[in-house]
């Protein structure tokens, strides 16, 4: 009968929509699972939560450290102080071989006054003939102070501290980009900072950069070019309060070094800045600083895992740092949690053994059935 066929081949059709739907479900309960156990996506981690504010500026000067800030080291210990935020900026020319080079050492940056062999930046000129690094003062290259407001003399000096300052650096860079004419726009660039942030020696080749693994080399272009500088050593956490440290801070020819190779004559713009805390009598404006125990160390490990080459992207390197940091501080805190954790349940089992033997140890049979 048609209607016998028509009510069996809609059974069969309702027969197959169930079978699909239990596949689906089991399907759905199958990728649930398996997001639960090996794949699944990580909630977005909250910066504000994680993170203090003194670490969030301290991330976002390293990352893009070429504008002016006012953020602190957040580790050590942190006394009042006032931001410093010095810069430098000029035209790098190669010289008649086809070399040029601009070099910078942050604590020089610091300071005026400290001799042809202190200045914060040095870069070559059209006169430069060697095709490797020089001292200051060697012909060919210019050397110069920052626009910072304060003296070599006044380091630690003073009648009974009135007239003394302080500073530690915590972050800086150096970048350059292309200006010469578009028919010579030839050659590469190549940067690197000194690993333990000391200074490049004369005679410091492109070779000898190149043998560095984390040596940053680009093509010629007008784009920037950049490397950025952290702390890296213990001293570096410290305040400058002698103008002994100052000398052995900015040694050589600078902890930071570009090196151009290209044709004689054509020139690149470049930006040096450096970012300290300034303490001492002669610091105006000084606030309360806050050391972070946990995210400081956090946001300097995200920022050395970036690297302090090859900085095309400021922003985009300080929202890799914060979200690197907060990472971090949420896997130490979720490791102290279940550190916690352990040691409440050894304690609480600990302490149900002792129960259980105290009742076992006692006279009354029914105490030992009660168990």
């Amino acid at each position: 009968m048609p209607g016998t066929r028509q009510r069996n081949a809609l059974a069969a059709l309702r027969a197959r929509e169930a079978e699909k739907r239990a596949a689906q479900s089991a399907a759905d309960k199958a990728r649930a699972a398996a997001e639960r156990n090996h794949g699944r996506r990580a909630p977005s981690l909250s910066h504000t939560c994680l993170l203090s504010s003194c670490v969030k500026e301290y991330a976002d000067a390293v990352g893009d450290p070429f504008k002016p800030h006012a953020a602190c080291l957040p580790v050590g210990i942190c006394l009042p102080s006032a931001p410093l935020s010095t810069f430098v900026k000029g035209i790098v020319t190669i010289g008649t071989n086809g070399y040029g080079y601009v070099a910078m050492q942050p604590a020089g940056m610091m300071a005026t006054g400290g001799g042809p062999l202190k200045k914060g930046v040095t870069f070559t000129d059209a006169a430069y003939t060697p095709v490797l690094t020089s001292n200051q003062g060697t012909a060919g290259t210019t050397s110069v102070d920052s626009n910072t407001p304060f003296a070599y003399a006044d380091i630690g000096a003073g009648a009974a501290g009135t007239d003394e300052w302080g500073f530690r650096v915590y972050a800086a860079g150096l970048r350059v980009r292309y200006t010469g004419s578009e028919l010579n726009k030839a050659g590469s660039v190549v940067g690197l900072v000194q690993p333990a942030n000391g200074g490049w020696g004369a005679s410091t080749n492109i070779d000898s950069i190149l043998s560095h693994d984390d040596a940053h080399v680009t093509d010629c272009s007008r784009k920037w070019h950049s490397i950025t500088w952290t702390p890296v050593r213990p001293d570096e956490y410290e305040y400058v309060t002698k103008t002994s440290v100052f000398d052995t801070l900015e040694s050589g020819v600078g902890c930071m070094l570009i090196q151009i190779s290209g044709i004689a004559g054509e020139t690149y713009a470049f930006e040096a800045w450096a970012h300290a805390e300034v303490i001492g009598a002669m610091a105006r404006g000084k606030a309360h600083r806050m050391s972070d125990p946990i995210g400081g160390p956090a946001v300097m490990e995200a920022a050395s895992s970036e690297g302090r080459g090859g900085v095309e992207n400021p922003a985009r390197a300080v929202k890799d740092i914060l979200r690197n940091a907060a990472r971090n501080v949420a896997s130490y805190s979720s490791t102290r949690a279940s550190a916690e954790a352990e040691r409440l349940v050894t304690a609480a089992g600990a302490s149900t053994v002792d129960y259980l033997i105290n009742r076992v140890r006692g006279t009354s049979s029914a105490a030992r059935l009660e168990l």
